[in-house]
């Protein structure tokens, strides 16, 4: 959970921050009705403007992601030491707070990876945000799935073996596998090397070119002759040079 608000950080980081975010992407390009909310009647809401509240907004929209879910877990965990029928009693009937937390983490992740689409084109977001969605639903819904083929008897029951502990078998082995084949995927990803998009703007951006003009002035020695006095009077002008840069 907390890796899904590190991977939104990860993704404002690549821009330069929050104020850089907002200066390269297009004014409205926040798109709500992206999955899981691209359904009716959220396919009717229109396009956002990108500032600073949307952007918060985001950051909140997947924050409470591992909050939620940690005080979740803590009431669980502290019901489950009180006594363990009062967790199986009430594990269900958190589980809505559980789904919907985590469908809203994923939203606002979502709608931040769609807006950052042409920004970040090549920092491969899309398989590293993949990489991440698959170990969340994996550890979330496969752990559910086994609770209630145990909660059903449809594992069997051979004592000392109970069903609770064929379904945590089944769930850990399963989580073993896939974790590790995921690890691979991500460390994949994450090793390659990714432009920097200061340095491609600057790259990008012609350079500067200056121009210098240099005028010149140069006059010889004039002679004024005065004839009623017979003085003669001798005026010069010095060289002058002007320089002009633009």
């Amino acid at each position: 959970m907390a890796a899904v608000y590190q991977l939104w950080c990860l993704l404002v980081a690549y821009c330069g921050g929050e104020a850089e975010l907002i200066r390269r992407v297009k004014p409205g390009s926040l798109n709500p009705r992206v999955g899981p909310c691209c359904c009716w009647p959220c396919c009717l809401l229109p396009m956002f403007a990108v500032n600073k509240r949307s952007v918060c907004l985001l950051r909140v929209l997947v924050l409470q992601l591992p909050v939620v879910q940690g005080v979740v877990y803590m009431v669980l965990l502290v019901m489950w030491a009180e006594e363990e029928s009062l967790y199986e009693v009430n594990y269900m009937y958190l589980q809505p707070v559980v789904v919907v937390s985590i469908l809203t983490g994923i939203w606002g992740l979502l709608m931040t990876i769609k807006m950052l689409s042409t920004v970040l084109a090549n920092h491969l977001v899309l398989g590293k945000f993949l990489a991440l969605q698959a170990v969340l639903l994996l550890a979330k819904f496969q752990g559910l799935t086994a609770r209630i083929l145990a909660w059903y008897n449809v594992l069997p029951c051979n004592p000392p073996l109970t069903p609770h502990v064929y379904a945590n078998l089944m769930y850990n082995m399963a989580m073993v596998v896939e974790m590790l084949l995921l690890a691979l995927f991500a460390r994949a990803i994450y090793s390659r090397e990714i432009p920097d998009l200061t340095e491609a703007e600057a790259e990008a951006t012609p350079p500067t070119q200056v121009c210098v003009i240099e005028v010149s002035a140069q006059t010889s020695p004039i002679k004024e002759s005065n004839n009623n006095n017979g003085h003669h009077q001798q005026h010069s002008i010095t060289e002058e040079k002007v320089s002009y840069k633009f």
